[in-house]
């Protein structure tokens, strides 16, 4: 005779699927929600991506950040601000040759240290590179690769850099020092149309002046020059060349004293 055991304290194996189950489900959701805090921690800290760099130059030097492709909402801060010791230009799109570039030139004027507080947001991958222009190659050294440009010597400090997308913050600390760099060595970058309406202006001063000129050489021939158009003449090549200064600084714009 087979005997039949029925333990009603024993689950029954309906019950054992059902919190297999409901282990699976609950495993489930726990693994979705980390991925989806994971995944918001990550875009939040892309947000507040920032790079620190701090660097010894000279008064005078130019320090330039080159940055593409262009980016958005760009402001420079020099923090706590100083009123007079810092020449700072920038400008959101700038042609090079290798393409489109925001930058950002800082001269500092008077030594010490200087925070600066670079701001940007780039909806891509960007690159960038930061060097100083200087004419004294000999204090930096190793510091990088060294080209000759119109505006002196620029050697690389940093770069080039690959960065992914987002809000950047980037901080430089300089530690300005005096030196044989050139007190005269004042870097403006005027922008290829600007420089290109600039040259127009020069000519057309350039084309006047060379007509007074000439006119008074050959009328110095015939039937010679009075003192007084000659001081007048003088006057008028100082008053040109005066005029160009300040043309120049005009169009260079988009420079401010912090």
């Amino acid at each position: 005779m087979r005997k039949i055991f029925n333990n009603t304290n024993s689950p029954s194996k309906y019950t054992l699927r059902k919190i297999s189950q409901c282990k699976y489900v609950t495993l489930f959701f726990t693994i979705t929600l980390l991925f989806s805090a994971y995944t918001a921690l990550s875009f939040s800290s892309a947000g507040e991506a920032s790079s620190e760099f701090e660097f010894r130059i000279l008064v005078d030097d130019t320090l330039a950040i080159l940055i593409w492709p262009p980016v958005e909402n760009l402001s420079v801060d020099c923090i706590p601000p100083r009123s007079g010791g810092l020449r700072v230009l920038f400008s959101f799109k700038e042609e090079r040759l290798w393409g489109n570039v925001s930058l950002v030139y800082v001269q500092p004027r008077n030594e010490g240290i200087y925070n600066l507080l670079v701001n940007f947001r780039s909806s891509v991958e960007w690159s960038g590179i930061i060097g100083v222009y200087t004419s004294d190659r000999e204090f930096y050294g190793g510091a990088g690769s060294v080209s000759a440009t119109p505006q002196g010597y620029f050697i690389t400090l940093s770069g080039p850099i690959k960065m992914p997308q987002g809000d950047w913050k980037i901080i430089i600390t300089l530690n300005v020092q005096g030196g044989s760099s050139s007190t005269f060595f004042s870097l403006k970058f005027p922008t290829p149309v600007n420089m290109a309406l600039f040259i127009l202006f020069s000519g057309i001063l350039a084309y006047f002046n060379a007509f007074f000129i000439l006119d008074s050489y050959f009328k110095s021939k015939t039937e010679g020059v009075s003192k007084i158009r000659l001081i007048i003449v003088s006057l008028l090549i100082f008053v040109s060349a005066f005029i160009l200064y300040q043309v120049y600084n005009v169009m260079v714009g988009g420079e401010t004293h912090v």
